[in-house]
């Protein structure tokens, strides 16, 4: 799943100006590696600017007006009490120009609260499914399944740190409650010289 954006990055919508260019860059992606969904991590700058953000959800609606098999993906920053208005913003805005989101994937992580790693994880959860399911009408339970949940798997920018029993007891969480994404940040310098224990206490959620 190619992913555009990023934390210190810039996405193609900021300079793009032009919204069926724009899709068409978007459909390049899609046809050149053959692969039916795309993410977007939209973080830092790259939230703020609403231009953009609205400009690359009426993109991503005409695209999938020209191809509905195609998947969008939002990975966002999250709080322990669920998305800030931003967040929300971007989510709404998309609703109203006709995207359909598949997955909303949280960034659980950095929260800087000094508080557990794991429970601000679970909060975040929590809170996000409330309000997914109010944005959608949906329930909780098929709110849960629009959810992603990316920690980072070791100490945070913040020092918390997620364990590696922080991430079975996350793995629990997310499998009893039908999440439809637990990934983590990240695997080269992170879980490597874990022997890869993130990936294999989170490749469980496949079972």
């Amino acid at each position: 799943m190619p992913s555009f954006g990023g934390g210190g990055g810039h996405e193609v919508a900021q300079t793009c100006t032009n919204t069926t260019s724009l899709t068409a860059a978007y459909a390049n992606v899609i046809n050149t590696y053959s692969v039916p969904r795309l993410d977007f991590d939209i973080e830092g700058p790259i939230l703020d600017d609403s231009t953009s953000n609205s400009r690359r959800n009426a993109a991503l609606a005409a695209l999938q007006t020209q191809n509905p098999a195609v998947q969008v993906e939002y990975t966002l920053p999250v709080a322990p009490n669920g998305l800030p208005s931003e967040e929300m913003g971007l989510l709404r805005d998309a609703k109203s120009k006709g995207v359909k989101v598949s997955v909303v994937n949280l960034m659980t992580m950095d929260f800087g609260d000094g508080e557990s790693a794991l429970n601000n994880a679970i909060s975040a959860a929590k809170a996000t499914a409330s309000q997914l399911a109010n944005l959608y009408g949906i329930s909780v339970s098929a709110a849960y399944a629009m959810i992603g949940l990316t920690p980072i798997a070791g100490k945070n920018d913040d020092d918390e740190n997620f364990t590696q029993a922080n991430a079975k007891t996350l793995e629990t969480f997310a499998a009893s409650n039908g999440v439809a994404e637990l990934s983590f940040w990240e695997m080269y310098s992170f879980d490597k010289k874990t022997g890869y224990a993130y990936s294999k206490i989170f490749n469980a959620i496949t079972s």
